[in-house]
């Protein structure tokens, strides 16, 4: 088995924005995991590029499935949403991946209209270093493509 690829996610809405490391990337399927970092409010660019550093460096081994279940029981509370549906009602998401090449990979994921989160062709793709600086600038220029390219208003 391949040890797990760094991975994060960023979920927001106009009121609070939480940054997520994942249980692991070998399965899409899972999900949040400690640490996540909350912010009410807009976080500045040194506080979002220290939590996705965090995040990306605290990457967990492949849980049991009963942890796996406490993991998203706890990562729901603390998103304030009940099922992955509600949650991806309310959160836009930015996908966040450490590239073979060293670099930090940031997605944008639109909402799509039957739930869910889809990633456009269109849609630009940010990279950059693995520094807590060029993190937070990264994040904060993704957020604000999608506000660009969506009606998404923070």
């Amino acid at each position: 088995m391949s040890e797990p690829v760094p991975q994060a996610t960023i979920y927001f809405d106009s009121e609070v924005t939480f940054v997520c490391s994942k249980v692991s990337s070998t399965d899409p399927d899972e999900g949040p995991a400690e640490p996540v970092t909350e912010f009410r409010g807009e976080a500045s660019v040194g506080e979002l590029g220290h939590a996705i550093y965090q995040a990306l460096t605290t990457v967990g081994p492949r849980v049991s499935p009963e942890r796996f279940e406490e993991v998203i029981v706890d990562a729901f509370q603390r998103l304030e949403v009940e099922s992955w549906e509600q949650l991806e009602k309310r959160y836009w998401m930015i996908n966040i991946w450490l590239e073979p090449d060293g670099q930090i990979k940031f997605q944008t994921m639109r909402k799509w209209y039957r739930g869910g989160y889809l990633a456009m062709d269109s849609d630009y793709d940010f990279q950059c270093a693995f520094e807590e600086s060029e993190l937070g600038e990264a994040a904060v220029s993704a957020i604000r493509n999608l506000d660009r390219t969506t009606s998404r208003q923070r």
